[in-house]
């Protein structure tokens, strides 16, 4: 995978599904970061980022990104984040940004910075 600075797209949804008894999903528009973490396990990742675009207004075709940490952490939660965000791309064309670490944080941050990191259209946790 080649890496990219990733700060020009305008809107990212970002997954954390490495812990096993939490999950996070952060919402990055034009600069500014929302964060839902919930003490759920990753299976219910599609309600808390449902409820994450419902609570913020937009519509799933505003996000033109998402990003997923790979962990380490839960090779189950892991699975899922990746799953999920492989989805978004097949039905939306959303590239898919794999950041390493377990901090939603941390990686808005880093989304924002203009670091580079590896974007792709399929992600495995296994590569």
């Amino acid at each position: 995978m080649i890496k990219h600075d990733v700060s020009h797209f305008p809107t990212i949804l970002v997954f954390n599904t490495t812990e096993k008894d939490k999950t996070s999903v952060a919402l990055i528009k034009n600069g500014s970061v929302k964060i839902s973490e919930k003490s759920r396990r990753a299976q219910e990742l599609q309600s808390i980022v449902e409820e994450l675009i419902d609570n913020n207004h937009i519509e799933i075709g505003e996000i033109k990104a998402v990003a997923v940490l790979e962990g380490p952490g839960s090779y189950t939660g892991i699975r899922i984040g990746a799953t999920t965000g492989n989805t978004l791309h097949w039905l939306y064309r959303m590239p898919v940004i794999v950041i390493p670490g377990t901090d939603i944080s941390e990686a808005a941050e880093r989304l924002m910075s203009g670091e580079e990191f590896d974007v792709t259209t399929y992600f495995s946790p296994r590569d």
